[in-house]
């Protein structure tokens, strides 16, 4: 049985109360919401804590890794292939279950992440911005 865009959606407000629990499935009712109903989809913005950025995060988790477990597409890459690449995967898989995201961010880019950093967000005026955009050129020797 098919599910109407109606259906997705409130199933994905249902699933969203607990995302770490069911990103997986959320995912999958994501992409199909995105997919029938685009403004449906992004009124789960309003109606739930997922947030734009997340809702677009599990569509993306979806796309890629749900394709990973349909064996036709590990049959067309060969056991050879995946046996190269399996080590790789599970180096990142460890990885990954022991560090933050910015930190498996950096490492994925070749980077050393930075111990104790802390990331803020913050709004200001022009004004302020300025002196604060100055400050910053200063420190880094501009």
């Amino acid at each position: 049985m098919t599910l109407g865009n109606e259906e997705l959606y409130n199933e994905a407000v249902a699933l969203s109360t607990n995302v770490d629990d069911n990103f997986q499935e959320l995912g999958r009712v994501l992409c199909k919401l995105l997919d029938g109903d685009p403004e449906l989809f992004a009124q789960l913005w309003e109606k739930t804590d997922l947030g734009r950025r997340k809702t677009y995060y599990l569509v993306e988790v979806s796309r890629v890794f749900d394709p990973l477990i349909i064996s036709q597409r590990l049959k067309r890459i060969g056991w050879k292939e995946l046996q190269i690449i399996a080590k790789h995967v599970e180096e990142l898989l460890k990885h990954a279950e022991t560090c933050s995201a910015e930190k498996m961010e950096a490492h994925m880019r070749g980077e050393k992440s930075l111990d104790n950093a802390h990331c803020m967000l913050k709004y200001f005026s022009p004004k302020p911005y300025t002196v604060l955009e100055d400050a910053q050129g200063k420190d880094e020797g501009q």
